[in-house]
């Protein structure tokens, strides 16, 4: 069975309750209502491939985080980056798993019409325990 729900659930948690995060956002969504407040941090698309051998069974996920800022510029969304940076310097407590590696692979950040957007992809590897 994939982690992917796991590791998602456990990233939610972590963000969600990261006081220097959500003080900066109106929160840390799955799913955003059609007039969620700005700015705030979405979860989105979430990839998983298998690795392992033959007594240890892993995963390295991919999650897309999407920031979303109607400030001029890009100040806030690069504060709100950082931040979740931050948050992910302790490992996340995923159930039944252990975490080896959580990263920021790829930061996008660009104007979006009337607002800031802000793409972030998360590399994380786990393996069962």
């Amino acid at each position: 069975m994939s982690a992917i729900l796991k590791v998602q659930k456990a990233l939610y948690d972590k963000l969600s309750t990261y006081t220097p995060l959500t003080s900066k956002v109106e929160g840390v969504f799955d799913y955003v209502t059609e007039n969620q407040k700005m700015p705030y941090v979405a979860l989105g698309e979430i990839i998983a491939t298998q690795y392992g051998t033959k007594i240890t069974k892993g995963e390295e996920i991919v999650q897309t985080l999407y920031i979303f800022s109607e400030a001029k510029g890009k100040k806030e969304t690069e504060e709100i980056i950082n931040e979740i940076d931050n948050a992910l310097g302790e490992d996340l407590i995923i159930e039944g798993h252990e975490s080896h590696l959580q990263v920021i692979d790829s930061i996008e950040i660009f104007n979006e019409g009337t607002y800031i957007q802000g793409v972030l992809k998360l590399r994380i590897k786990v393996m069962e325990v």
